[in-house]
């Protein structure tokens, strides 16, 4: 059984903040950074860590291209990358990676 995968850039324009999100859109940072972002000569892994800790200042958090999941306990927050949301804030970020 195949399992779709959504390793390049070119995905569809239309998806925003408030489309539906299918779980095959999300990536936990390290893999995201790992199969995506470093693969795709967007940068190091530093340079993506850097974008998401400004994620409440530079729009990442209000696309809904990062998501936060704040565990009960106080622990830092599980951080998720949702693929497309994140490619349309690149092509459309004034950001520098």
């Amino acid at each position: 059984m195949s399992t779709p995968t959504h390793h390049s850039l070119n995905h569809d324009a239309s998806a925003d903040a408030t489309s539906q999100t299918c779980i095959t859109d999300l990536y936990p940072f390290r893999r995201y950074a790992r199969e995506v972002w470093e693969p795709q000569g967007l940068g190091t892994e530093h340079a993506l860590r850097w974008l998401v800790r400004h994620r409440h200042t530079n729009g990442l958090l209000a696309c809904g291209a990062v998501i936060e999941k704040r565990p009960t306990s106080g622990k830092r927050p599980l951080i998720l990358i949702h693929g497309r949301r994140f490619a349309r804030w690149l092509a459309t970020s004034d950001e520098a990676a």
